[in-house]
C-alpha cells in the first residue's frame, strides 16, 4: 500500500478529523473507542505531532494523486 506524509489535518462537514497527505488525498483520522484509538486527534498539540508521519494511502492505489500543488497545513 503506498505511503504519504501528513501535510496537515481539517475538518468535515461531520466535525470529524481528516488528515491531509503530501500526495493529495485525505483520510479520517477518528477517535471511536474502542473501534479506533487515536486520542491524539483531539487536540491541536497532538495532530501537530503527527505532521510529518507517513500513513496508508488507499485512494493512491485507485487513483493517480489530484495535487498539482502541496496543501497548505491546517
Amino acid at each position: 500500500m503506498p505511503l504519504a506524509k501528513v501535510v496537515g489535518y481539517q475538518k468535515d462537514a461531520e466535525d470529524e478529523w481528516v488528515a491531509v497527505l503530501a500526495c493529495g488525498h485525505t483520510r479520517h483520522l477518528r477517535h471511536r473507542p474502542p473501534w479506533e484509538l487515536r486520542p491524539w486527534v483531539l487536540t491541536e498539540e497532538g495532530r501537530a505531532a503527527f505532521l510529518g508521519t507517513d500513513l496508508n494511502c488507499t485512494k493512491c492505489e485507485d487513483s493517480p494523486s489530484p495535487l498539482t500543488i502541496p496543501p497548505t497545513p491546517v
